[in-house]
C-alpha cells in the first residue's frame, strides 16, 4: 500500500537561526530583474517560462525576472497558440505584459500518463506541459514524444501514436539515477589544496556520466579570515568534528572512501575511486530535488522514496545544502593565490546534523524556504540533497537540481 508522509514547510530563519551569517560582500554581484504579466484568451493556462512551468495560469505575473529576453508557452488543453511561444524582453523594475489569444483544437485524441514513482513531469515534443504524472492530456491526433523527467531518476520516453477522440495510455518506470557525493574540505589558503581543487575540476571536465554531486567546504585553518567558512561556520565545523578532519586538502567519496595529502592530486587515483564506489552502489533510495524562487523567497521541495520500502531506518539522516557556482572574484581572497571558485558551500537547509526521515519512505516529502540573499547568484546556486547512515557514515544516495 502506498502511503504518502507530507511534512509541512519549514519556514527557516535562515541566517540567522541556522547558523550562516549574511554573505560577505563583494562574493557575488546583484541580480537586476523585472516583472511580466502575461493573460490568455481562455484565460486559465499554464504559463511556462525558458522552459520551466511557473505553477501559475493566466493571468497572472512573475516577478523577479532577471533582465534580458526570456521565452513564454502557454499550455492549456485543447488549445494552441500561434506562434506556440513568445520572446519577451524584461526590464529592470519595470513590468512587461504579454497577451496571447488560444486557438480551440476542435478534434483531439488523449493520452493517460502514469509513472512510477509519480510526480515526472510530462513532455510532450521537446516541450514542458506544466503537468505531471499521473494526468490525462489532450493532444491531436498523430505521432507524439512522450517524456517523463523526473529528478532523481533516470528519463523515460516513447513516441506513441495518439488517435482522435481515443486515449491511450503510457505506463513508465522511472530507474533510480544512482550518484556519488563528493565532499571536498579546503581554505582559500591551503597551498596544497590549489592542485586538489584543480584535479576535482579536471573530473568533471573528462566525466560523461553525471553521476556525481559535489560539495567544497571550506575550514577555518590555516586562515580564519576565509570569506568562504564564514558564511556558515556552524554547518562547517560539525562535517569536520563528524570525519574528525585534521589536516588539508580531504575529499570524502560517499562518505566512506578518504582522500588526502598525494591521493587527492592523483588524477588516476581520484578516477578509480570514483567509478568503484559508483560501482559499489546499488542503493534503492531515489531522491528527487526541486526549487523555485518567487521574489526573495526561496522554496526547496525533497521528496525521498525508498523502493525497498525497509531499506531506511532511523539511524539515516537527509542534509540539503546550497551550494554555488561561478564564483569569480578580482582578487584572490587567501594565500593560495586562487580566485575562481566552484561548488562552493553555502551553508545547509536541513539541520547540520541531519534531519529525520519519516518511515516508510514511499514518498517521504519535506518543504524548506528561505529569504534568498541578495549577494547570492541564484541562477548559478544549486541544491544537494544526501542521505548519510549516520553511524557508518556512509552515503546511500545524493541527487542535485
Amino acid at each position: 500500500m502506498k502511503k504518502s508522509v507530507i511534512f509541512p514547510i519549514i519556514i527557516l530563519s535562515f541566517l540567522n537561526s541556522c547558523g550562516l551569517k549574511q554573505p560577505t560582500q563583494g562574493m557575488g554581484p546583484e541580480r537586476d530583474n523585472g516583472s511580466i504579466y502575461v493573460k490568455s484568451n481562455p484565460a486559465g493556462a499554464q504559463i511556462i517560462l525558458d522552459g520551466t512551468d511557473q505553477g501559475k495560469v493566466t493571468p497572472d505575473t512573475l516577478y523577479a525576472v532577471p533582465v534580458g529576453n526570456h521565452t513564454i508557452r502557454l499550455f492549456k488543453e485543447g488549445y494552441q497558440s500561434k506562434p506556440d511561444s513568445f520572446v519577451v524582453t524584461v526590464e529592470k523594475n519595470k513590468l512587461t505584459a504579454l497577451a496571447v489569444t488560444l486557438e480551440k483544437i476542435e478534434r483531439l485524441g488523449k493520452i493517460e500518463v502514469h509513472s512510477f514513482p509519480e510526480g515526472g513531469e510530462i513532455v510532450v515534443d521537446g516541450q514542458t506541459t506544466g503537468r505531471s504524472t499521473p494526468d490525462t492530456i489532450a493532444l491531436e491526433p498523430g505521432p507524439h514524444l512522450i517524456e517523463i523527467i523526473k529528478n532523481g531518476y533516470r528519463n523515460q520516453a516513447k513516441e506513441i501514436n495518439i488517435l482522435q477522440d481515443s486515449t491511450v495510455v503510457f505506463n513508465a518506470n522511472l530507474p533510480i539515477f544512482q550518484r556519488v557525493l563528493f565532499e571536498s574540505f579546503a581554505n582559500v589558503s591551503c597551498i596544497p589544496c590549489v592542485p586538489a581543487t584543480e584535479n576535482l575540476l579536471r573530473f568533471v571536465e573528462k566525466d560523461t556520466t553525471n553521476q556525481y554531486a559535489i560539495i567544497e567546504y571550506f575550514a577555518f585553518w590555516p586562515s580564519r579570515n576565509d570569506p568562504f567558512y564564514n558564511v556558515a561556520p556552524d554547518d562547517v565545523n560539525e562535517r569536520l568534528q563528524y570525519y574528525t578532519i585534521s589536516g588539508l586538502p580531504t575529499l570524502y567519496l560517499n562518505g566512506l572512501v578518504k582522500l588526502t595529502d598525494e591521493d587527492v592530486k592523483d588524477s588516476t587515483k581520484l578516477d578509480q575511486s570514483f567509478y568503484n564506489t559508483l560501482n559499489e552502489q546499488n542503493s534503492p533510495v531515489g531522491i528527487s530535488v526541486s526549487k523555485q524562487r518567487e521574489g526573495n523567497t526561496l522554496t526547496v521541495q525533497i521528496e525521498v522514496f525508498d523502493f525497498d520500502s525497509n531499506f531506511l531506518g532511523t539511524d539515516h539522516k537527509l542534509f540539503v545544502a546550497i551550494i554555488e557556482n561561478e564564483i569569480h572574484l578580482s582578487e584572490p581572497p587567501g594565500s593560495n593565490g586562487l580566485k575562481d571558485f566552484e561548488y562552493v558551500f553555502r551553508g545547509f537547509l536541513s539541520s547540520s546534523t541531519g534531519d529525520p526521515i519519516t518511515l516508510p519512505a514511499v514518498p517521504f516529502t519535506i518543504t524548506y524556504q528561505i529569504d534568498w540573499p541578495n549577494d547570492w547568484n541564484y541562477e548559478n546556486s544549486r541544491i544537494v540533497a544526501f542521505i548519510q547512515t549516520e553511524a557508518s557514515k556512509r552515503v546511500v544516495q545524493s541527487s542535485i537540481n
